[in-house]
């Protein structure tokens, strides 16, 4: 599965979830699912959270161990799209997208 940060919100997307390859051949800054206005709407086919607490949840999946980082380190509060998190409502993190697509499994 590919995935970029939306320069919207933060959140991981996958690019096939999305209209992530058009928005890379016109030159604009990709977006989520539910930060484009054409799709409104998050899909669900994972959680809606930032890549960097995606990636710390693949780890301790793959490793089968908790790593000692709090997920609230990888979070700020802030008047970003409010999300669910577990149970408990977060922001994704602020900043820019990334160029190109990130690769994980």
């Amino acid at each position: 599965m590919s995935l970029f940060q939306c320069s919207k919100c933060g959140c991981a997307e996958d690019t096939a979830l999305c209209h992530y390859w058009s928005a890379r051949l016109q030159g604009t800054a990709p977006i989520c699912s539910a930060c484009d206005p054409k799709i409104g709407k998050w899909h669900g086919e994972f959680e809606r959270v930032p890549p960097e607490i995606r990636l710390k949840r693949e780890m301790e999946q793959w490793l089968g161990i908790s790593l000692d980082i709090p997920e609230s380190h990888f979070m700020s509060e802030g008047p970003d799209l409010a999300i669910h998190a577990g149970d408990r409502e977060r922001s994704c993190r602020s900043g820019e997208a990334t160029s190109t697509a990130l690769r994980m499994p």
